[in-house]
C-alpha cells in the first residue's frame, strides 16, 4: 500500500466509470461487517454499474449464500480494526472460518440474482503482471460501457505483510504515471478513510490464484468478454 502524501494523493489518478458514486457509495456504510467483503464490494461496485436502485448489502448477502462463522477472529481483519457483526441478520453459520464468507463464484451469481439479471459478471483470471492490470483498467475505462470493478486479492502483498487474507475490494481508478491503482477499501483503518494507493507490482502479486470480477449491464457482457480477452487475458472464476 502506497503512503499518501500531499494535499490531493489521487490528483493523478484517472477514474474509471461513475466513480464518484462509487466512492460515495463506499463511504456511506464503512466499516464492513466481519466476513461480508464480498457482498460490500459488490454493493459498491454496483453504483459503477448505472443501474436505477442498487440492492442492499442484506440482500446482496443472502443471495450470493454468504456465511459467516459465529466467532471473533480480529486475525481476519487489519490489525486494529474493531468487530462488527450487525449486518449479519438472516445468514446462515458457517462450521469453521475457513467455510465462512463468500468465494468469487457466489458473488458472481448473487449479483446477478439479486439485480434480477440486470447486471452480469464478467471474471478475469489473468495471467497477471503490472501490465497486465494496467491495461485492464485502462481498456474498462476507456470502454463505452459502464463497469464495477471488484478485485479478490491476497491482502499481504498490498498490505506490507501486516494481514494476511483473501479480501474483496473495489478497484476505481489507474494512476498510470506513478504506476498505481486506486482502491476502495471496506475498512476505515486503511488509507484515507478506506482509500488508497496500491503499486501495480503489489495488486499484481495479490492477485494469482484469483482476480477480477466485472460488473456490467446485462447487454453488455459480451463486449466486455471480448474487452478481456482483447488485453490477452482469460475469463472466469476461481475457487477460494
Amino acid at each position: 500500500m502506497a503512503v499518501l502524501t500531499g494535499l490531493d494523493p489521487f490528483a493523478g489518478v484517472h477514474p474509471l466509470s461513475r466513480s464518484t458514486a462509487v466512492l460515495s457509495a463506499q463511504a456511506l456504510d464503512l466499516p464492513q461487517p466481519d466476513q461480508l467483503c464480498g457482498p460490500f464490494a459488490a454493493q459498491v461496485a454496483l453504483h459503477g454499474v448505472g443501474l436505477p436502485g442498487v440492492p442492499s448489502l442484506g440482500d446482496l448477502a443472502r443471495a450470493a449464500g454468504t456465511r459467516v462463522w459465529p466467532h471473533d477472529e480480529p486475525a481476519a481483519r487489519p490489525p486494529g480494526e474493531a468487530s462488527r457483526v450487525d449486518g449479519w441478520d438472516g445468514l446462515p453459520r458457517a462450521g469453521s472460518l475457513d467455510e465462512s464468507g463468500t468465494d468469487a463464484a457466489s458473488l458472481a451469481a448473487g449479483v446477478e440474482r439479486a439485480t434480477a439479471g440486470e447486471v452480469a459478471v464478467v471474471g478475469v483470471t489473468g495471467p497477471w503482471t503490472s501490465a497486465s492490470v494496467a491495461s485492464l483498467l485502462t481498456a474498462v475505462r476507456d470502454a463505452p460501457f459502464p463497469t464495477g470493478v471488484v478485485a479478490n486479492l491476497r491482502t499481504g502483498p498490498i498490505s506490507g505483510g501486516l494481514w494476511h487474507v483473501g479480501h474483496f475490494v473495489v478497484l476505481w481508478g489507474l494512476d498510470p504515471v506513478a504506476g498505481q491503482v486506486a482502491v476502495a477499501d471496506s475498512y476505515t483503518s486503511l488509507g484515507l478513510a478506506g482509500r488508497y494507493l496500491a503499486d501495480l507490482d503489489d495488486v499484481a502479486a495479490a492477485l494469482p490464484d484469483r482476480g477480477v470480477l466485472l460488473l456490467v449491464r446485462t447487454t453488455e457482457a459480451d463486449a466486455a468478454s471480448t474487452l478481456v480477452m482483447s488485453g490477452g487475458l482469460e475469463t472466469g472464476l476461481w475457487g477460494t
